[in-house]
């Protein structure tokens, strides 16, 4: 079978029958205790030597950003509506990193005005862009250069960094960019972000992936005329999204790297440093679900369907249009109480045959009413979907405290108004 599920009910899916009454569908919900009890996790393994930096595009809904600023350093932004997004939710601007490789004029200026941290430039042209709106305003702009590397580990899911990508300077043209940046005086030259790929579970490539951004920093920052004073690792820490996926060990990540980190923090450019690590997925993904009713049931005519109230318009990754391969089943629980397991195809509304939820999914026999909870949607769900394709109704978002608290509806707190501004 491609997927399969469980009788049992986690504690989740508890929730959703505790407080059914409470929860408007389609939703997203997610449990922040989850994401508190991560984060502590993530600073633990590191001994507490590394900062966080959340990547908004993760999950953009202001409540969410605001909740996350009593336990992180950084925000990542990557464009001027999440940069607004962050400052709308309460944010210090010299919180935010404004990466990206389609930064207009526009958008640096404005974030230059508005006293962004750090911009982290992706190429020579942008570098003497933000020098020439520093002259023009009179501000020096705390840069970082974001580098392709040329070595790249295996074990990622998707790579960001490789001979044709459009993120970053390459490696190789490094040392000379860095000498034409130290000559502008409106650029405060002040560190390095490396991004190299996303969502890997391999323990050994994470390490490798993490000594290898290590070693960018520490050579090329002799090349500056003064020592670093930020950092930032782009961690790539995936999320168990399928039954075989295991979760990532992180204290052997810590562990393993623990001895090339102290090696990078006694380098004399880098004592008075900070270095961070930037995360989304890892951050939330498993903290948050997606729920819908099941609308009917209905037999094809080599298997039984279910249609749910959303699907690829409001759960894209889920549907396993959002960069996968080989598609496979999410895990997903429902609430029907149902002692008999069945056979389904489930599919979301939409008028495409690309709309599939899950293929061959044994689950408790289903009813119209009953509720399909898709686990690990807390990352790329809402705002990575095509909400408007068919003109559908837009799932809400509700946030979740304690899971002996009712939701808290945060829907007024998406990103939809920050479109296009």
């Amino acid at each position: 079978m491609n997927g399969r599920s469980s009788k049992m009910k986690d504690i989740k899916t508890e929730y959703v029958q505790t407080f059914r009454d409470l929860l408007q569908t389609p939703s997203y919900i997610y449990f922040m205790n989850e994401v508190y009890d991560r984060l502590e996790s993530l600073k633990g393994a590191f001994r507490y030597k590394l900062d966080i930096s959340y990547s908004i595009k993760a999950n953009p809904n202001r409540s969410v950003v605001r909740f996350l600023g009593e336990y992180i350093q950084y925000y990542d932004v990557s464009s001027l509506g999440e940069f607004n997004v962050a400052m709308d939710a309460g944010i210090e601007p010299e919180r935010i990193t404004f990466v990206g490789p389609g930064k207009t004029n526009a958008d640096l200026k404005a974030a230059l005005l508005r006293g962004c941290g750090y911009i982290v430039a992706e190429d020579e042209e942008e570098i003497g862009i933000i020098n020439k709106i520093g002259q023009e305003n009179k501000i020096v702009q705390k840069t970082l250069i974001r580098v392709n590397p040329l070595k790249y580990v295996k074990g990622f899911g998707i790579y960001m960094s490789s001979g044709t990508a459009q993120f970053g300077i390459p490696e190789e043209c490094l040392e000379d960019v860095i000498k034409m940046a130290g000559k502008m005086p409106w650029i405060k030259l002040s560190g390095f972000h490396v991004f190299t790929g996303t969502q890997c579970l391999s323990e050994e490539s994470l390490v490798n992936n993490m000594k290898n951004i290590l070693n960018i920093f520490t050579e090329f920052s002799g090349f500056m005329d003064q020592p670093s004073e930020l950092n930032i690792i782009g961690a790539g820490f995936g999320v168990p999204y399928f039954d075989r996926d295991e979760k990532i060990n992180l204290k052997y990540v810590g562990v393993n790297i623990e001895p090339y980190l102290e090696d990078y923090l006694n380098v004399e450019n880098f004592k008075k440093a900070k270095i961070a690590l930037e995360s989304g997925r890892y951050i939330i993904g498993e903290a948050g679900i997606y729920i819908s009713k099941v609308i009917k049931v209905k037999q094809a005519r080599k298997c039984t369907v279910a249609i749910l109230e959303g699907g690829m318009n409001h759960n894209m990754a889920a549907t396993g249009n959002l960069g996968t391969l080989i598609k496979r089943n999410y895990k997903i629980t429902t609430t029907s109480n149902d002692e008999k397991l069945e056979d389904y195809y489930i599919y979301g509304p939409l008028c495409t045959n690309i709309d599939i939820v899950a293929r061959e999914i044994k689950l408790p026999t289903l009813d119209a009413g009953d509720i399909i909870i898709i686990k690990n949607s807390g990352a790329y769900g809402f705002s990575a979907s095509p909400l408007g394709f068919i003109t559908h109704r837009i799932p809400r978002e509700y946030m979740v405290l304690d899971y002996n608290e009712p939701p808290i509806d945060i829907t007024s707190e998406n990103n939809l108004a920050y479109i296009g501004h």
